[in-house]
């Protein structure tokens, strides 16, 4: 196996992109999948507009 180097110029991501993993991680943790999110949502906006 090759060890890798790590490359000089890694860009430090930007709180966007930090804040936008963070909710990605998060949301993976509540919903196993993507069309259970999906589903979720779709509830969700079912449920709004039902009121």
């Amino acid at each position: 196996m090759v060890v890798q180097r790590k490359p000089e110029h890694v860009r430090i991501p930007s709180q966007k992109a930090v804040r936008a993993m963070r909710e990605a991680l998060l949301l993976r943790q509540y919903f196993g999948s993507i069309d259970e999110l999906l589903k979720a949502q779709d509830d969700a906006e079912k449920g709004i507009k039902s009121r």
